[in-house]
């Protein structure tokens, strides 16, 4: 899940962007707890 999010991290790096960084790390960080939620419940229940 987390692969697409290094490009885009890395260029707005490079850009010095710290607004995108943010967005995308606190985006990344739900969706990576979304999705190990889910596999969770599907393995455990």
């Amino acid at each position: 899940m987390s692969y697409s999010a290094t490009p885009l991290v890395s260029s707005a790096h490079v850009n010095g962007n710290l607004e995108r960084k943010a967005l995308l790390f606190k985006n990344s960080l739900f969706l990576n707890t979304a999705v190990a939620t889910v596999a969770f419940i599907l393995m455990f229940f």
